[in-house]
C-alpha cells in the first residue's frame, strides 16, 4: 500500500462525511485495517549482545547480519510474524537524556510492547537472558490484561502484554 493511499484512507476515515476522492467509508476502513507492523528497528551499542537478548526473549531467528564498515552493523531477526532490525551506528549516542534515567520522561519511543499468550514463559525466557526486570508481572488498571516490562542491554524498555495467568 502506498503512503499516499494510507494518508488518503486516514483522511477519508476522519471526515464527518465521505470527501471527494474517497471510496465508500467501508472500503477506506478495510484499507486502513490492512496496515500492520512489519519491522521494528532498535539502535544498540552491541549488536551481538542485542541479538542474544532479543532472540532469547522473542524466540526469533537471526536471518541476516551485515557489517557495512565504518562502525555500522545491521542485523535482522525474524519470527512470530515480525522482523526486528538491530542497528549499531558508529557515532550513535544513548537515547537517554543525561539527566533522565526514565525513558517515560523523555521524548521519543518510550517502549516496545509485544503481545504474548504466556507471560510466565516470557518471564522465564527473560531470566535466562539475564534481562533486568523494570516492572514485574502485573495486572492492568482495568484487570483485563497483564504485562511485564524489561530493559534490553541498552536500557530500552521492552514490554510484553497478554492474558493474566490463572
Amino acid at each position: 500500500m502506498k503512503v499516499s493511499t494510507v494518508i488518503s484512507a486516514t483522511l477519508c476515515l476522519a471526515a464527518a462525511s465521505i470527501p471527494a476522492g474517497c471510496a465508500t467509508r467501508a472500503e477506506t476502513l478495510a484499507e486502513a485495517q490492512s496496515i500492520k507492523v512489519d519491522l521494528i528497528a532498535v539502535s544498540v551499542s552491541d549488536v551481538d549482545a542485542a541479538i542474544a537478548w532479543y532472540s532469547t526473549i522473542l524466540q526469533m531467528q537471526l536471518s541476516e547480519k551485515n557489517d557495512h564498515g565504518n562502525g555500522v552493523v545491521v542485523a535482522f531477526l525474524e519470527g512470530n510474524g515480525l522482523r526486528l532490525e538491530i542497528v549499531k551506528l558508529a557515532n550513535a549516542i544513548p537515547f537517554a537524556a543525561p539527566d533522565s534515567a526514565n525513558p517515560a520522561t523523555r521524548h521519543g519511543v518510550v517502549k516496545l510492547t509485544f503481545a504474548a499468550n504466556d507471560l510466565q514463559l516470557v518471564e522465564k525466557l527473560a531470566k535466562s537472558a539475564q534481562a533486568q526486570t523494570l516492572f514485574p508481572l502485573n495486572r492492568s488498571d482495568n484487570g483485563n490484561r497483564c504485562y511485564v516490562t524489561f530493559a534490553d542491554p541498552d536500557g530500552n524498555w521492552v514490554q510484553f502484554a497478554g492474558p493474566c495467568p490463572e
